[in-house]
């Protein structure tokens, strides 16, 4: 039986999946009670680390059409293990709060999910069990897993999660608005993406106002995911050692300077002011934006639905001053099992479950970013019954993947940033000013977040 409930905005509350299924095993099932501490317990069969009467909680941050492919695997894991259960609750706002109030107070979810830049800051407070020595005993191959899935989720040596998608930046756009506007498709080859002139002269052609002189369909939308767009032109965040932020280097005011040039100068992208009136999800889904830069880990999952939809996706455009051969930012989210868990086996035993190649290529059939080469490459991910036409775009700009920052305080870096940058939505501040006042605002916190991790 599935109970499931919604709370106002759109949030999932907890959702219940317990189901009894007779699968021919003994009963002689063991409970599963994992080490507090996060360590392997004693070598055991997946069904001793899964007896009956196990409880697993799964705290989950995925919009509404990823949660719908998460629920079915909890109830085919449940399947695999009679008298088990897994709650699962989902948020579609208000998750960091949530997750950092279980924590604090010592009843942490059994399993949780994070994106790629919020994680640090547990890992450093060691919220978190090391699943390293899991894979050893288990023999988990990880062979056939992206490096990005694998790699990045490793903190002062241990290695602590997995990715449960991986995403990087692309261009959503409209095909319609493209035909209508009689402006050429972008190439679908990275090494070949469109110049920032190009993609500039596009939006001209692509965004339409009325009589009133009020917008009509944005040419771009998402200005507001800006670092998507500051690694486009070779901007980087930090220095290596992340002891100082480069938002005001020349690669970095060039973009500010471009972006603020988009929103007030050519006037063809959404201003982030007009967010909370119109997403730009909705502006895209509505036929309100002609392109969208998002992640693949988040905007097809989000489309795929969207039957009546016509929309394909191209690289990011390449800004003036880009030298480097790592310029898409991303690196989707990951799982990660909670060090106070009470049944950290069981747990590993679910999450092996949901990075099973299977399982991946269930979720591959509804968008779901792939953490899998094999996933990757296969019919699942690259579906010829649907959108997006260009295929390429959704294998190759991994082999341009820079991966976000692990930043301890990213939450207060990110809003010091943010808090600055409004200034440059309003057209109160050019680029190059508000670049220096970041670099004001954020290398004292980089300071914070060094101190931390020694």
């Amino acid at each position: 039986m599935t109970d499931v409930t919604r709370q106002r905005g759109g949030a999932y509350s907890r959702r219940t999946i317990s189901r009894r299924v007779a699968t021919g095993m003994t009963g002689g099932l063991l409970a599963a009670c994992g080490s507090p501490s996060g360590g392997p317990s004693a070598p055991a069969s997946p069904a001793g680390r899964v007896g009956p009467g196990t409880t697993i909680t799964y705290l989950g941050n995925h919009n509404q059409a990823e949660a719908q492919l998460i629920e079915p695997q909890l109830l085919a894991f449940q399947g695999m293990f009679p008298g088990a259960k897994a709650e699962m609750t989902n948020l579609t706002s208000g998750y960091d709060q949530k997750l950092q109030t279980m924590l604090a107070s010592g009843t942490p979810p059994d399993m949780f999910r994070t994106g790629g830049t919020s994680w640090a800051q547990l890992a450093n407070q060691g919220a978190m069990a090391e699943i390293g020595p899991r894979i050893k005993r288990d023999k988990f191959d990880l062979s056939d897993f992206i490096e990005a899935a694998v790699q990045q989720y490793f903190w002062k040596g241990k290695h602590l999660g997995l990715g449960s998608n991986v995403g990087y930046s692309l261009i959503y756009y409209n095909t319609a608005s493209f035909r209508e506007s009689g402006v050429p498709e972008p190439s679908d080859d990275w090494g070949k993406s469109w110049s920032w002139d190009e993609f500039t002269e596009s939006l001209k052609r692509l965004a339409k106002r009325g009589a009133d002189g009020e917008p009509e369909r944005y040419g771009f939308t998402d200005v507001g995911e800006y670092h998507r767009l500051l690694v486009t032109n070779g901007a980087r965040l930090t220095n290596d050692e992340e002891t100082r932020t480069l938002y005001d280097s020349p690669e970095g005011i060039e973009t500010w300077e471009w972006m603020y040039d988009l929103v007030h100068g050519h006037k063809v992208a959404q201003n982030p002011l007009t967010h909370k009136d119109l997403s730009p999800a909705n502006a895209f889904i509505q036929a309100r934006a002609a392109t969208w830069v998002k992640s693949t880990a988040t905007g097809t999952t989000q489309l795929v639905p969207q039957r009546d939809l016509a929309w394909n996706v191209a690289p990011t455009p390449r800004g003036p001053r880009l030298r480097a051969e790592k310029w898409i930012y991303g690196g989707g989210s990951a799982w990660w099992i909670a060090t106070g868990s009470a049944a950290v086996d069981a747990t590993w035993e679910l999450l092996k479950h949901l990075e099973s190649p299977e399982v991946g290529k269930s979720f591959a059939l509804g968008g779901f970013a792939p953490i899998r080469s094999s996933v990757l490459h296969s019919p699942a991910w690259l579906r010829s019954d649907q959108p997006p036409a260009s295929k390429r775009p959704l294998v190759d700009g991994l082999k341009r993947l820079l991966p976000f920052p692990k930043l301890t305080n990213w939450a207060t870096f990110s809003k010091a940033i943010d808090d600055e940058v409004q200034a440059l939505w309003r057209g109160e501040r050019r680029g190059r000013e508000v670049a220096q006042r970041i670099r004001q605002a954020t290398d004292p916190l980089l300071a914070e977040h060094q101190r931390a991790i020694k």
